[in-house]
């Protein structure tokens, strides 16, 4: 019984009409707060709200908010986003960043009211005397995250909210009306091209002509931050892990958030002691928390070889051991796109099939790492019963990609023998 229950709670929760609901609410808690008065106004002051703990996804948010400064550079950019990840977004020099507590996915019926709930304490807490030029919500499309995004977006006070339509992927056009200028587009463009081009596509930002379906260049904010740490401690914290000196290493991460995007450990550790035979370069693994076991696992595969850092790191840390490292190599998650965005050489596996819609919410063309160095390998074609892409819960399309392919790949990123335009703008199929 509880089952049916459940699922129809679940379909009452994505309803279209949800979103209207839901305005109501927010307009009742706006309606309970006195707006501030004009001469309170923040000039020229810009909200972006992005309520999300995935490091990828920042990673990704922040070529958007380089671009905004260097438009307006006397503009206070306030930025929201998850508890997990704002003390590295607030290294930014640029950036005011509100952290916004993580919400358990425990429960799915009452979950998205619990997120409800948290979005509007952050805006009483810390936003509610606040107002804007511009809120913007730059996530594409109408998923769970896009939702909560465009919800502390119309929380805040501002003079315009500027968001992607929900019908960029078929969404309920309900969502539309937390917004005053909504744009279209953005179907196969990387993440950081859409965040960009929203506000092109509004008339807030001007064109720019240089701008590809992905960007091919270092993250200035992010090498900054790795250049400003202190050398002689992350130093220290390779040399605790492997008990001696280091001088060239590798970087690889065995975890990813989603279970098919994990490559087997022990393909992992067949690349890693070919390269350490032939280039006599270790490795450290590194993760977080939740990825320790993986990072272990190759350590016990190749004693003296690999060293594990799972769990051990901070991100600002993570930042400088990466910005030192000779190669990276790992599956698609937040330690790929940051090496990427850091211009060090970078391979990224992903399970996202050569021949799949590239249309598909985890498209390789959405999701693929920023930089101008990084490779990623994928199936030619995904693996039956699969179509449009990987939706299966384990290993899966991605174990058609063999080693041999990847150290052909990690060999020529060793030699700066790969070229950029291999395949479709830096991806090669097996």
């Amino acid at each position: 019984m509880k089952k049916p229950i459940r699922a129809l709670f679940r379909k009452l929760l994505e309803t279209p009409a949800l979103p209207a609901g839901a305005k109501l609410y927010l307009d009742f808690v706006k309606a309970s707060h006195r707006p501030p008065r004009p001469a309170e106004k923040l000039a020229s002051s810009i909200f972006v709200s992005f309520p999300y703990n995935s490091l990828g996804d920042v990673l990704a948010l922040l070529p958007l908010l380089e671009r905004m400064h260097a438009v307006h550079p006397d503009a206070r950019i306030d930025v929201a986003v998850g508890s997990a990840v704002a003390s590295f977004v607030q290294s930014v020099p640029f950036v005011h960043v509100t952290p916004v507590p993580a919400v358990p996915h425990r429960g799915f019926v009452f979950w998205r009211l619990r997120e409800l709930r948290e979005l509007v304490r952050c805006f009483r807490d810390n936003l509610s005397a606040n107002r804007y030029a511009f809120s913007i919500s730059p996530r594409w499309g109408s998923d769970t995250y896009a939702r909560a995004s465009r919800y502390l977006m119309y929380l805040v006070w501002a003079e315009r909210y500027v968001s992607y339509s929900a019908r960029v992927d078929g969404g309920p056009a309900l969502l539309d009306c937390l917004s005053t200028d909504l744009a279209m587009g953005g179907e196969l463009e990387s993440e950081s091209v859409r965040q960009i081009r929203l506000l092109e596509r509004v008339g807030i930002l001007s064109p720019d002509v240089t701008l590809a379906s992905g960007l091919d260049s270092e993250t200035k904010s992010l090498v900054d931050l790795a250049k400003a740490q202190d050398k002689s401690l992350v130093e220290s914290v390779l040399r605790r892990s492997c008990g001696t000196a280091v001088g060239g290493y590798i970087v690889v991460s065995p975890g990813a958030s989603r279970l098919s995007n994990r490559w087997p450990t022990e393909r992992y550790a067949e690349v890693l002691s070919y390269l350490h035979r032939f280039y006599g370069l270790p490795a450290f693994a590194v993760g977080a928390p939740a990825d320790l076991s993986s990072c272990e696992e190759l350590e016990a595969a190749l004693p003296g070889v690999v060293s594990s850092l799972g769990g051990k790191t901070t991100l600002h840390e993570l930042a400088a051991i990466l910005r030192g490292a000779r190669l990276f190599l790992g599956n698609d998650s937040g330690p790929g796109h940051m090496a990427g965005a850091l211009g060090i050489p970078t391979i990224v596996l992903t399970a996202f099939a050569l021949r799949s819609d590239e249309a598909h919410k985890h498209s390789a063309l959405r999701w693929r790492p920023n930089g101008p160095k990084v490779l990623q390998i994928m199936p030619t074609n995904p693996k039956s019963p699969c179509i449009s892409g990987c939706d299966a819960d384990r290993a899966h399309c991605i174990l058609e990609i063999e080693p041999r392919q990847v150290i052909a790949a990690a060999e020529a990123q060793l030699t700066g023998e790969h070229k950029s335009d291999i395949h479709r703008d830096r991806s090669v199929p097996c």
